[in-house]
């Protein structure tokens, strides 16, 4: 088998992150319908794992900080607004939605945490299990439909 999980050994209180961006800021298009199909395997009850899917019309941008330190910075647009879906174990793994229509950027998040303090927390969280031998289905499947922007002048 085959699966994304936190850092092996790494310990039971630290969060285990994982983040997709897709940034159409700088391009002439937005962001039409979405879908989701994601998996995610709990193997306890202490075990956790959520998949949230956020837009936003925001501007992010690189900044230089001190020392040559890169950082991702927001810029909100005040007048415009954002949506939210959260996925977690049990819950439908495949939706499409048109919340997002419009938005310039997309951000996939992943959190895995456990609330047990055991040595082998690290695995009980798993995203996207598969046997190492299917290449038929996807455990995670993210299809945005790009829409080009009107030109105003």
């Amino acid at each position: 088998m085959v699966y994304l999980a936190r850092e092996e050994g790494s310990p039971a209180e630290h969060d285990g992150c994982i983040e997709w961006v897709l940034d159409l800021n700088e391009t002439e298009y937005s962001v039409g319908k979405v879908s989701l199909f994601a998996s995610m395997v709990c193997h306890s009850a202490e075990s956790h794992a959520q998949i949230t899917l956020c837009s936003s019309r925001r501007r992010e941008t690189n900044k230089e900080h001190d020392a040559g330190d890169t950082r991702t910075e927001t810029q909100i647009d005040e007048a415009s607004g954002g949506a939210c879906v959260r996925v977690t174990p049990g819950s439908n793994g495949l939706f499409q939605m048109t919340d997002f229509v419009g938005a310039k950027t997309l951000r996939l998040s992943v959190r895995l945490w456990s609330d047990s303090s055991s040595a082998l927390a690290w695995q009980k969280s798993q995203l996207f299990r598969q046997k190492d031998t299917d290449y038929v289905l996807w455990p995670l499947e993210w299809n945005v439909e790009l829409i080009h922007d009107e030109k105003t002048e």
